[in-house]
């Protein structure tokens, strides 16, 4: 089974694209997995285990964590798909965990449009959403305070958006990756789901239902602390919206780069 990893932006069609692959009986969709967290443990604890520090040991983490890593989704699949905004960063160590080339799938969206729809969701259902970002400003709980938390190198669109560049630029790694417009996904789902399976070297599954789309796992959001559906993908594709909402005004406080628009 092939190991693949899936990426991108949150707000980026992530979700949804999880729905539709998960509809081939060929593929595995881990969309809420744990794998990633669960390297970085076991790393974590076999580093400072005093045990391992005074002897040779450290030299044998490595053939642990590909054990891990090729067990984790062990199955009777094609493909398995491993959802975690966070794998662009680890790409130099993956590299020592699997013999096979690193193919990670990247959803993409302009940055500031990811903000808004998240600000449509606090809209929605203030009273559970409050704490999805720790606001980095002084000056409020404002419209503009939640975007620049959101889009800060620590927030949850900037770390992502971080996580790609270092990946496809600084590391020159853009080759590994296949990057996939939110836009193009929802106005040609066909189209883009074609450009993954040659990516993934597997035949086209011709029986997408684009009416009847279901996530992949089921998440409890509340336990995130924000919008009770942030998770829940509607059964059919709409188009996206490209409206900044409350956002509008204050787009020229930022500059988010599209980096990526040579490879969508």
């Amino acid at each position: 089974m092939e190991q693949v990893l899936l990426s991108g932006l949150p707000r980026s069609g992530s979700t949804v694209l999880c729905g539709l692959l998960a509809q081939n009986p060929e593929i595995n969709v881990t969309e809420a997995s744990t794998l990633l967290p669960l390297l970085m443990n076991v790393r974590e604890w076999w580093s400072n285990a005093p045990k391992n520090k005074v002897t040779s040991k450290q030299e044998k983490l490595i053939p642990i964590l590909k054990s891990i890593f090729e067990a984790y989704n062990n199955g009777n699949h094609t493909v398995n798909i491993d959802k975690d905004r966070n794998w662009p960063f680890y790409l130099d160590l993956l590299d020592n965990l699997t013999d096979k080339p690193i193919k990670i799938i990247c959803t993409v969206r302009p940055p500031l449009e990811c903000a808004a729809s998240f600000g449509r969701l606090y809209e929605k259902e203030p009273e559970t959403y409050t704490q999805l970002e720790e606001i980095v400003s002084s000056t409020g709980f404002t419209t503009l305070d939640r975007a620049k938390s959101m889009l800060n190198p620590e927030g949850s669109i900037g770390k992502a958006y971080s996580a790609l560049f270092e990946a496809s630029v600084v590391q020159n790694r853009h080759e590994n990756m296949l990057f996939l417009d939110y836009h193009k996904l929802c106005s040609n789902p066909k189209e883009q789901l074609t450009r993954i399976y040659e990516y993934l070297d597997i035949n086209v599954f011709e029986n997408h239902n684009f009416d009847k789309i279901t996530n992949a796992e089921e998440q409890n959001d509340l336990n995130y602390r924000t919008f009770s559906k942030t998770h829940k993908i509607e059964p059919k594709l709409r188009e996206g919206k490209r409206d900044l909402g409350r956002l509008n005004m204050f787009s020229n406080e930022f500059n988010c780069e599209e980096f990526w628009s040579s490879w969508i």
